[in-house]
């Protein structure tokens, strides 16, 4: 081979490696999220949940799981919990997380108690990615 063949060879091989680096990249994303009082539950447990999630004992312990994909050091999560105070909701606790690390996985939020307790009543905890809403999900705590 010429020298000429091969340095278009090289250049052949710089540009489709570029070209497939540009295609493979993958957008960061929120792949699901649960309410529930186990923070150790994997992906399979949170298909198997219920749509509407209540907790009767107002002491009980409130996460969030958020499944992640594609994430960078760059991306940033808020999460606001709201809660329904007489037909309105206002923000009683909001989060915010910039990955230390780029990658998938599993990020786990909870909710503060006041004197021990959350509130009796309705919630509503949102999930935003790089400034758009990608999830909202409700919840409710009850008496004994």
């Amino acid at each position: 081979m010429s020298k000429r063949t091969v340095i278009i060879l090289v250049i052949c091989t710089v540009i489709l490696v570029a070209a497939s680096v540009t295609t493979i990249h993958q957008d960061p994303d929120i792949s699901g999220i649960s309410i529930t009082s186990n923070k150790d539950i994997n992906e399979n447990e949170m298909q198997s949940l219920p749509g509407t999630v209540e907790f009767k004992d107002p002491a009980s312990d409130i996460y969030l799981v958020i499944l992640v994909k594609y994430l960078t050091t760059d991306d940033r999560i808020i999460v606001r919990w709201h809660f329904d105070k007489n037909g309105k909701y206002g923000v009683v606790q909001q989060d915010s997380i910039t990955p230390g690390n780029k990658g998938s996985g599993k990020i786990v939020i909870s909710l503060a108690k006041k004197d021990n307790r959350h509130p009796e009543g309705n919630y509503r905890v949102e999930v935003i990615l790089n400034g758009k809403q990608k999830v909202s999900k409700t919840f409710s705590v009850t008496g004994d």
